[in-house]
């Protein structure tokens, strides 16, 4: 399903059906919204047709996050986190918004990466990088925070492009906070 397809099924009404799903509530439909938004090709090749409701589908999606029953809601936080990401390298500086908010929620997933599903912890540590790609400058004030927790999520992660992009925002962040870094990456071996 491209671009083309997006249009043929009307890119408006599909906008607003995708965003009425993922406020709907219900954890199957949550957490397949968040699937349809981010895995198939209209999360990732038609971002453009999100813009108009992007702060509020992000603002959505970040909630998810911040649970206190992350554990019972795991598959609709794991598959908003992977959404967040995607989106994240589609709309680059129009998801700083979000940013600080998705990371206070990111943070803690990492640090307590033993008590979680190791989907949401790998998951965690792609769309943290990145988010630090795409916003070093506003991630990389924070970097002492999880940098350590962040390293060895991303070192048990297989090699791949989401792997490529968060290691991107590694680098990203040590060009814009190089003393913020150092202490951690020996986590990186």
């Amino acid at each position: 399903m491209g671009c083309e397809s997006c249009d043929s099924l009307g890119k408006k009404q599909l906008v607003r059906t995708g965003l009425h799903l993922v406020v709907d509530g219900n954890l199957i439909v949550l957490t397949g919204s968040f699937s349809i938004l981010s895995y198939c090709d209209f999360g990732q090749v038609c971002a453009v047709h999100l813009h108009p409701r992007l702060p509020e589908f992000l603002d959505v999606a970040a909630k998810q996050l911040n649970t206190t029953k992350l554990k019972e809601t795991v598959s609709v936080a794991n598959n908003a986190c992977w959404a967040i990401g995607e989106l994240a390298v589609k709309v680059h500086q129009e998801i700083s918004p979000v940013v600080m908010t998705v990371i206070s929620c990111l943070v803690p997933i990492l640090q307590h990466s033993e008590e979680l599903n190791k989907s949401l912890i790998e998951n965690s540590a792609i769309t943290l990088g990145r988010l630090a790609w795409v916003c070093p400058e506003l991630v990389s004030p924070h970097m002492e925070h999880f940098m350590q927790s962040w390293c060895i999520a991303l070192s048990t992660i297989r090699d791949d492009i989401e792997k490529e992009d968060a290691f991107r925002g590694l680098c990203a962040m040590a060009r814009a906070n190089p003393s913020g870094a150092l202490s951690s990456l020996v986590f990186m071996c």
